[in-house]
């Protein structure tokens, strides 16, 4: 599951190539994962099988981000969960400007709820079960996508 060495150096090569070429701010991750051939489901992807190759070290930041939060050397983790959280609202932001996700709900609560949903399944999901991390991906996907309502169900009027 997870992502071959040379993937992963081919994008921070292409994504560094493009900082220097049109700036951070005119960069956008669509951009660069257009550039590469990544889809964008990939961020849930990439999210689930670091979980997945790390879960002791995912479940300890998790449950203990207070009190590592006193640690000097945390800083350099809590800047990497920053840029993390800025990839995921840049790609999040570009979907609403171009229409593929809703404008109504504001990009952080949509990157709260999901990034909650995928941190919180190394909880009970088990990679080496009959349920695999990437169909986890994919129905993760579908659901924050396109919803848990049938396709073609419309709900009664003055239901939320």
């Amino acid at each position: 599951m997870a992502e071959p060495r040379g993937r992963r150096e081919l994008i921070l090569s292409t994504a560094a190539e493009m900082f220097a070429r049109s700036g951070l701010r005119a960069t956008t991750v669509r951009a660069i994962a257009d550039a590469v051939g990544v889809f964008s489901g990939s961020l849930v992807v990439t999210s689930l099988a670091v979980a997945e190759e790390q879960p002791h070290a995912t479940a300890v930041y998790q449950n203990e981000a207070q009190y590592l939060r006193e640690n000097p050397a945390f800083r350099e983790i809590q800047k990497a969960a920053a840029g993390i959280q800025l990839t995921w609202l840049q790609v999040i932001e570009t979907g609403v400007a171009d229409g593929s996700f809703r404008e109504d709900i504001p990009a952080w609560v949509f990157y709260r709820l999901i990034r909650d949903a995928l941190w919180l399944s190394i909880r009970w999901h088990r990679p080496d079960g009959p349920y695999s991390t990437g169909q986890l991906a994919e129905d993760v996907t579908l659901l924050f996508l396109h919803g848990f309502a049938a396709p073609g169900y419309d709900p009664p009027a003055g239901s939320a």
